[in-house]
């Protein structure tokens, strides 16, 4: 991959059950494919352990960075709060659970250098690999969600809301 600055964004509520395992996988690839990069975990008001782990994570990664809101925001409000944050060129979030895999970091971040001010995974592109499918009544209300905001945002996204995006600095 390409050596620009990437900060990878992790909105986080109540995930300390799995953000250590989270954060040791993405730093791993990540060392081993970007020479400059950051992980931004924004922790959006968790009532359990998350804080203190990613504190932890940082200690031995120290390119984790924690911001911490004191009261749960939303999602998006933590999202907004970690591209605030971020220092990199390229700019991308994904869900804490890494439901996209990390490599498709790569293909965000190739997405970008070819001329595309954000870059949105979808799991209904042809090309999508779902290795764990959700149950039908919570696909079934997901598309019927997603109907619903591209039709009041006249968006044409097939997937508004697959958790891994990734944006130029100028984009975000």
């Amino acid at each position: 991959m390409k050596t620009e600055f990437l900060s990878v964004i992790i909105p986080a509520y109540n995930e300390a059950p799995r953000i250590e395992r989270t954060l040791e996988q993405l730093a791993g690839y990540l060392r081993a494919k970007v020479s400059e990069f950051e992980i931004v975990v924004v922790d959006d008001g968790s009532t359990d352990d998350t804080s203190r782990k990613v504190t932890l994570a940082a200690q031995k990664e120290p390119r984790v960075r924690l911001v911490s809101l004191p009261a749960n925001r939303g999602k998006g409000f933590a999202v907004r709060q970690g591209v605030v944050a971020a220092k990199g060129d390229v700019i991308c979030f994904t869900d804490a659970d890494l439901s996209t895999p990390v490599e498709e970091i790569e293909k965000g971040a190739d997405g970008l250098r070819q001329g595309a001010p954000v870059v949105i995974a979808s799991r209904r592109h042809p090309g999508s690999v779902i290795s764990l499918r959700q149950g039908l009544l919570r696909d079934w209300i997901g598309r019927g969600f997603n109907r619903f905001v591209r039709a009041l945002l006249s968006l044409p996204f097939e997937d508004t809301q697959c958790g891994f995006k990734c944006f130029s600095r100028q984009a975000a």
